[in-house]
């Protein structure tokens, strides 16, 4: 019998006086009467709760006790979730009208068949269709012990006042994990160096599994002590992402303060839950990893070009000490030898090798900006923030965001790699762009409003805190 087309009919069939009820019904606004149980197929079983397939789950209703009311007589519509009921699993079947109600009850407050009026109790898996295609039967559930939660109303949209509910579980569901873990990537190279102390897992950190076509959180999960999420989906060939949300103090460079930024992609490739469970939760043979470091601001101390063309510049190459250390420490090569170890160009296009300090600072403050000068400019901004580097002004380490967004492409470099970046006449960025940064760098120590911000990467996690609350 198909139950569906029956109840199309079933104004046909059942006595006029329940169409009668079921029409005032929604005047009233009390708690829904009766009860909804799940049961067997023979509907002997009263609250059976666990099963051992989806298939096997059948739905009946009543009163809740004898002598009690029964479920308000009319038609009903049924849809199962997971255990919170946010994640939707099987609906009702809809035709050009919109949702069709899959159960009758009758006066006396029971299921009945739609076609005989005879005590009836109804496969779920019959009733029911999935969400995204519209086929016959309902999703498996995304929680870990195999919970579900099955929804009758006279409201298709099945609020809370108008519902009633039962929980149910299904053993021995196939399922699948998807996992990985979450690193401190110190040295920022996108792998996972697990021997190296600098790089421990992060513990506490928020990982959602995301529906990969709607983009719906289907359930948000924390790392554990061993930096390791893991989510049990079903084995039915549905795509998955995977995100890591990043804390409240995601890189701002307006507020200064210490910030997380992400070394890895924040959102995982598509994750196919097949019926391989070898291979699902990786990513191009490898394991989900998120990886991170944390980075606290510290203010630019550069030196323009200017400085280190005056007295005072010359001062502090004739001594040739490092302020920022403590005991000062003197080098062991004097600053010319410093200087021509770079490559440094001439207004011609020559290479330019200083003989002493003097005539490098008559070179220094002599580019203009034009195109045939580029080269000369680049290199005379690469050996003034060199010097800052080498004297203590720049943090070599530190890695830089600029508030000019022409200069985003360096944002997150260190100060060293644009300075290796120019020695090698731009190293595949516009030589002109890299020039500019240079100089915003180099006028850190005159800017109030720090165009550019020096970021220490620290060696060790920072503490962190959420604003948002897994679902």
């Amino acid at each position: 019998m198909n139950v569906l087309k029956a109840l199309k009919r079933f104004a046909i069939v059942v006595p006029t006086a329940l169409l009668l009820v079921a029409a005032a019904g929604p005047a009233a606004r009390a708690q829904v009467s009766g009860a909804l149980f799940t049961t067997n197929s023979d509907c002997s079983g009263v609250d059976l709760n666990i099963y051992k397939d989806k298939k096997d789950v059948y739905i009946n209703g009543g009163p809740r006790k004898p002598g009690a009311a029964g479920l308000p007589p009319g038609n009903y519509f049924v849809q199962v979730t997971d255990p919170s009921g946010k994640v939707l699993l099987g609906v009702p079947p809809k035709d050009n009208k919109g949702p069709i109600p899959q159960v009758v009850v009758d006066h006396r407050g029971e299921f009945v068949d739609p076609a005989t009026g005879l005590g009836h109790c109804y496969q779920l898996w019959a009733i029911l269709r999935y969400p995204n295609n519209g086929r016959v039967g309902y999703d498996n559930t995304p929680n870990r012990g195999n919970e579900y939660k099955v929804w009758i109303s006279k409201d298709s949209s099945f609020t809370n006042s108008e519902s009633k509910t039962d929980n149910f579980k299904v053993k021995g569901q196939p399922v699948t994990s998807i996992n990985g873990y979450k690193f401190y990537d110190y040295n920022r190279n996108k792998i996972w160096d697990e021997s190296d102390d600098t790089e421990p897992p992060i513990p506490g950190w928020m990982i959602r599994l995301k529906n990969a076509t709607t983009k719906e959180v289907l359930a948000s999960t924390l790392t554990d002590g061993g930096g390791r999420y893991e989510f049990l989906v079903p084995q039915d060939g549905s795509n998955y992402t995977v995100e890591e949300v990043m804390p409240k103090e995601e890189f701002n460079p307006i507020d200064k303060s210490g910030h997380w930024i992400a070394t890895t992609d924040k959102e995982s490739s598509t994750l196919e839950a097949n019926k391989n469970a070898i291979t699902v939760g990786l990513v191009d043979g490898k394991i989900t990893l998120f990886g991170n470091v944390c980075v606290t601001h510290k203010p630019g101390d550069g030196r323009t070009r200017g400085f280190w063309h005056n007295k005072n510049g010359l001062d502090v190459m004739s001594a040739n000490i490092n302020p920022a250390t403590n005991p000062k420490v003197s080098y062991g090569d004097d600053a010319l030898a410093f200087i021509q170890g770079h490559n440094l160009i001439d207004l011609d296009g020559s290479p330019f090798v200083p003989k002493n300090l003097a005539e490098f600072q008559d070179w220094l403050v002599g580019p203009t900006v034009n195109a045939s000068t580029m080269a000369t400019m680049l290199s005379s901004q690469m050996i003034a923030t060199a010097l800052n580097v080498r004297y203590g002004f720049l943090d070599g380490d530190g890695s830089v965001m600029f508030a000019d967004p022409a200069l985003a492409d360096f944002n997150g470099m260190t100060v060293q790699e644009l300075i290796n970046a120019a020695n090698k006449g731009g190293g595949g960025y516009s030589p002109a762009l890299l020039k500019d940064a240079l100089d915003t760098l180099n006028n850190t120590g005159n800017d109030g409003d720090a165009k550019a911000y020096l970021l220490i990467i620290e060696r060790k996690p920072c503490l962190f805190t959420y604003e948002l609350v897994a679902p």
